[in-house]
């Protein structure tokens, strides 16, 4: 943070100085280009009316100003800095001189090879009159003030180190000192009021979901503990102890289950899962789903109605496959008896989509968006009535995250419950 709060410093105050150099160089160069114009057109206006009235060119007294006497024909008949020059009838300013009475012009001066500006009037006996003086170009006045400016810009390094390194200190103290536990202990930056919210959230779903963990397996170990020891007292007659151990195992089973959820959305959580990608084809997820169901579905004499259909995506395969069974075990299990579940498979030019309808309990529209947290339960009891970890929709929602698709849930109470999903065809790691 301290390197990023140097270079932005820095990076800021070398484009903030860059851009003022432009902006002065390029006003300088307007201001003095508009001073030598102004000069020039002065010195040539006086010298044309000297020469007029009499004066010999030779004999006025010159100044800095170059001036040259050139004929209509282009002939230089006289030059106060140089001799033997070229004819100049080609001359910009010469040319528009002869033809409009005034010209000037603004080039690099093939004589002295310095950026020059000239402006010419034409006579009453038809010669040329030219005065010209060396102008700054926008380069020139940039170079000294450029190398003037790396100076500056090395001071002023050299001071934002300093500041860049204290305002860093400053601003990192009170998020090093932030109390995790009790965020709202300590005095912060109102901008870092969503960060303790965010942790003070956090901290909840933490407390809860340690509360939660405790009583999920609570209960069946307290199950699993009290028939042990009535068989271990000697207490169960003969004829229970077949009935006793069954008990034992179905509780061992159930937890065993619970735990394993557990580990598996701790992973996800951490992103510690193997995102292997492959193609499937997704009817044959869903007919291995129904198949391990199968019994499930006797039992409750469900019927599912399902259209096999081949369509094949990019997944990753075992949690598609916890994704489908999870939801359609939810569809079995919290489905009335002698109920439906319909599964529709279908695809669009992108998506492969999957709706999971079934004819139960339903959940209410203010249930709704609490279901995929994990050990929430609709009816709040937690009771055993219904076995589950509490953590199947949770797992569900980390399973089409990590597919980048969409999950969404609509409800009737006491009439029928459907999810869609939508998940790409085309997966690719983020």
């Amino acid at each position: 943070m301290k390197k990023r709060i140097f270079i932005t410093i820095i990076s800021i105050t070398s484009l903030a100085l860059l851009f003022f150099n432009i902006c002065i160089s390029g006003f300088l160069t307007y201001l003095l280009s508009d001073n030598v114009k102004n000069e020039v057109r002065r010195e040539t206006i006086e010298l044309k009316s000297m020469l007029e009235t009499g004066y010999n060119i030779k004999d006025i007294p010159l100044t800095n100003p170059r001036i040259t006497l050139v004929s209509s024909t282009g002939q230089v008949l006289f030059d106060n800095q140089h001799s033997d020059l070229e004819n100049h009838i080609n001359r910009p300013e010469i040319q528009a001189a002869l033809e409009n009475g005034a010209g000037e012009s603004l080039r690099e001066s093939d004589t002295i090879n310095q950026n020059m500006y000239y402006y010419a009037l034409r006579l009453d006996d038809g010669n040329i009159l030219r005065v010209a003086m060396v102008t700054s170009s926008f380069i020139g006045i940039l170079g000294p003030v450029f190398l003037i400016s790396i100076v500056i810009l090395l001071f002023i390094i050299f001071i934002c180190l300093f500041v860049a390194r204290y305002q860093a200190n400053a601003i990192v103290k009170p998020i090093n000192e932030l109390n995790l536990a009790h965020p709202n202990a300590e005095k912060i930056y109102p901008e870092l009021v969503p960060l303790v919210n965010n942790l003070n959230l956090h901290n909840e779903m933490r407390k809860e979901f340690s509360a939660n963990v405790s009583h999920e397996l609570k209960t069946p170990l307290t199950s699993i503990s009290g028939y042990a020891e009535i068989m271990a007292n000697g207490i169960a007659k003969e004829e229970d102890i077949r009935i006793f151990a069954n008990k034992i195992y179905n509780e061992s089973h159930n937890l065993i289950n619970k735990i394993n959820d557990i580990i598996k959305i701790s992973k996800l959580d951490e992103n510690k899962i193997d995102l292997e990608i492959e193609t499937a084809n997704y009817d044959q997820l869903i007919t291995s789903c129904i198949e391990k169901l199968d019994k499930f579905i006797f039992d409750k004499n469900i019927k599912v109605i399902y259209h096999h259909v081949n369509i094949y995506g990019q997944c990753i395969v075992y949690v598609m496959e916890d994704i489908l069974y999870n939801l359609i075990q939810n569809a079995i299990k919290y489905n009335k008896k002698n109920g439906t579940v319909f599964i529709t498979l279908s695809e669009d030019k992108n998506n492969v989509l999957i709706k999971i309808k079934d004819t139960g309990i339903g959940i209410s529209k203010t249930e709704l968006p609490r279901i995929y947290e994990r050990f929430y339960r609709v009816d709040k009891s937690h009771n055993t009535a219904i076995e589950g970890s509490g953590l199947g929709l949770s797992i569900v929602k980390h399973g089409v995250g990590l597919h980048h698709g969409s999950i969404e849930c609509d409800s009737d109470l006491g009439i029928q419950t459907t999810f869609y999903l939508k998940f790409p065809k085309q997966l690719i790691k983020r």
